[in-house]
């Protein structure tokens, strides 16, 4: 059976036949070319990535690795990835996070993805690259509401870190650094 985008108006299925092989096989060089030759490729993108496709969390990769940050396009559809999260497979959630961190959240948007991704944190199954963008997410939020970062010392507690992979477990060490140091520097590490 052949899987359709279901972002795409119907005016261009060979369009589709297209995406969906870039989605497919392509190397992040070849996303990234197909990405910036079809400018209007956007919407249909985001169609799909919040979907459970086969190939949705490719779409979301290649959504988070090409758009620049403040597109409008992505602040619009905030509440529905933020909605799309749960249920998805850890990488296709890593990747549609990954796009969040993009735009700016309204303080509803950013309470309901600071929950969720408290709960991604706190999940110490969870693979190691999933919770270090929750944490990010996370240490946004202490930024925006500081009042409320009392925990943080609590959230990374070595029964929290230990599952780290050691480069990630650096990397959220030193976002945890940043904000007790500065608590006004971007969670870029």
């Amino acid at each position: 059976m052949k899987t359709k985008l279901t972002g795409n108006t119907g005016k261009d299925n060979a369009m589709n036949d297209e995406l969906l092989s870039i989605l497919k096989d392509a190397s992040t060089a070849q996303i990234r070319e197909y990405y910036t030759s079809h400018p209007g490729i956007l919407p249909v993108l985001i169609d799909y990535a919040l979907e459970k496709g086969e190939y949705s969390w490719r779409a979301a990769y290649m959504i988070a690795i090409n758009v620049k940050k403040g597109n409008p396009l992505i602040a619009r559809n905030a509440n529905r990835i933020i909605d799309a999260l749960e249920g998805k497979k850890q990488g296709h959630q890593r990747e549609m996070l990954k796009i969040l961190l993009l735009t700016e959240l309204n303080e509803e948007q950013g309470l309901r993805l600071y929950d969720y991704c408290m709960q991604v944190w706190n999940e110490t199954s969870h693979t190691p690259s999933l919770r270090e963008k929750a944490f990010r997410h996370i240490i946004s939020f202490y930024r925006k509401y500081p009042e409320l970062s009392g925990d943080l010392d609590w959230i990374t507690r070595e029964q929290y870190l230990r599952p780290l992979s050691p480069g990630i477990r650096k990397v959220v060490e030193r976002l945890k650094r940043k904000y007790i140091s500065t608590g006004s520097k971007k969670p870029n590490a």
